[in-house]
């Protein structure tokens, strides 16, 4: 069922006040959205280092090499996209598109929710209370309705847990152990957590590379530009997207943050070879932060005791990605 009419269906049914159908068809909706975007994000993964077999041919014409190397990716794309269920339906419209990466959904989600007898609303909740908290993510869609919604759900199921996407169900973990003094538990949530949002940014930026509709009349050059603009853009947007809300706040500077508590729980741990590294990392988020330099320059001065190399100070690769 392509996703215009999966959703148009259960907007019809959300105004003429038929909860039961109006959920089923929005969850339909967005798992078909889900689909597309991890279908989007798959390819483009898959092929984002295809090129050209013999580049040096093309030394002496750069337009060609440049162009091939498209064409090139452009086949790879073309044949992974034939293989998926996802690009057999006819493909939605820009505003479909716009509403759902605007999460609109929810916010009619979570009230057709409320709407159906309670015996269903908690067979739905039960099962589909990370996709509400995941709307509830974005703080500037937040409002006071949709929290005290939320809280009420949570509260009729016990569902408190249920908030808490694995990423953010990690984190929290990692910080409940340092803060208990448990570091070596939360140095293996913290990495788990610190994996799991590289693995979610790199394909947020895949599907950033998705399918556009082009509706403009424009010259070649100019049509290129804009398309890469607005990827840029969607790129840019990637790191807060996917930052959690903790107790109603946003995490500052998730990243840094995740790298900062690694450090103190490595250097409790006397690991100075894993926790130095994290030091240099946090520092490509926040350079100026005296704490850390403070910290680089006690590591340095103690480098000889601890058996560290110049190597250790360094970032980790993964940081780098940012």
């Amino acid at each position: 069922m392509p996703l215009d009419s999966a959703y148009k269906y259960a907007l019809d049914q959300y105004t003429g006040e038929n909860w039961t159908e109006s959920v089923a068809y929005l969850e339909v909706s967005l798992r078909l959205y889900r689909l597309l975007k991890d279908s989007e994000a798959f390819c483009n993964l898959n092929c984002s280092s295809v090129r050209l077999d013999s580049e040096e041919r093309f030394s002496d014409f750069p337009e060609l090499r440049v162009f091939g190397n498209i064409m090139k990716r452009a086949q790879c794309l073309k044949r992974c996209k034939q293989g998926l269920p996802a690009f057999r339906q006819t493909m939605p419209s820009r505003d479909t598109v716009d509403e759902f990466e605007r999460r609109e959904p929810y916010k009619f989600l979570q009230y057709a929710y409320f709407k159906v007898s309670f015996k269903q609303a908690l067979h739905f909740c039960v099962q589909g209370l990370h996709v509400i908290q995941d709307w509830a993510w974005d703080v500037q869609a937040r409002n006071d309705l949709i929290t005290v919604n939320i809280d009420l759900v949570l509260f009729r199921t016990g569902g408190e847990g249920g908030r808490l996407n694995l990423l953010q169900m990690l984190f929290v973990r990692a910080v409940r152990a340092y803060n208990g003094d448990n570091f070596r538990t939360s140095v293996s949530d913290m990495e788990l957590a610190l994996r799991d949002f590289f693995k979610a940014y790199d394909e947020c930026l895949a599907g950033c590379e998705g399918s556009r509709e082009i509706k403009d009349f424009k010259d070649f050059y100019p049509s290129i530009a804009d398309h890469y603009a607005q990827v840029l853009e969607c790129k840019v947007k990637c790191e807060s997207e996917l930052t959690p809300v903790v107790g109603g706040f946003v995490v500052d500077k998730f990243v840094a943050t995740m790298y900062h508590y690694l450090q103190f729980a490595y250097y409790k741990l006397n690991d100075l070879k894993n926790g130095v590294p994290c030091v240099a990392s946090y520092m490509l988020f926040d350079p100026t932060d005296e704490v850390m330099k403070n910290n680089v320059v006690y590591y340095q001065y103690h480098k000889e005791k601890w058996g560290l190399s110049d190597e250790d100070f360094y970032p980790r690769a993964v940081s780098t990605a940012l």
